[in-house]
């Protein structure tokens, strides 16, 4: 590992560039600036000991792979501001179980939330306009998510290995 433990992002940074911090091992906590506009891909791709990260409401883009793997990762935050969340963005994020999406975010692409299996409830905001293809794939404990826009549009297989009851809500 790098025996990196924290890090705090100055002000001057608008962007996480890919593989950044990818496979920082001991990495545990990771402060954005109200600057940060995109994380790119693989930005902490299997930082596994990753447990902490504040996502700032400037932030519009998840790109793939950006938090996949990172094990220890147990609740998050999605700004409004979101746009995009990219395909396998928390993928294998097995003890993530607390995520809540601000009214704002657009779009989840393919896979974002796969194998997230400690992950049991999720409310999608009124704002959401697509749901990619197995984007909550073998989340075998999310037994209940509520559609605050009933008309998005659905990819293949959302919800594939989910025991899952969905309820949509306009309003």
């Amino acid at each position: 590992g790098t025996g990196i433990k924290e890090i705090k992002i100055p002000d001057t940074v608008k962007k996480i560039e890919p593989w950044t911090f990818s496979s920082c091992s001991d990495l545990t906590k990771i402060e954005l600036p109200p600057t940060i506009t995109s994380i790119g891909r693989n930005a902490f791709w299997y930082s596994q000991a990753l447990t902490t990260i504040n996502l700032p409401n400037s932030l519009k883009t998840i790109e793939e792979d950006a938090f996949a793997g990172c094990i220890s990762l147990t609740d998050i935050i999605i700004p409004g501001s979101m746009q995009t969340i990219g395909s396998n963005a928390f993928a294998g994020c097995r003890r993530l179980f607390n995520v809540t999406m601000q009214e704002g975010v657009r779009t989840i692409e393919d896979n974002a939330f796969d194998g997230c299996i400690r992950l049991q409830t999720m409310t999608l905001p009124s704002t959401i306009q697509s749901i990619g293809s197995y984007a909550f794939n073998q989340c075998t404990m999310l037994r209940n998510v509520l559609f605050l826009n009933g008309n998005a549009m659905l990819g293949y297989d959302v919800f594939n290995g989910c025991p899952v009851t969905l309820s949509a809500s306009k309003g």
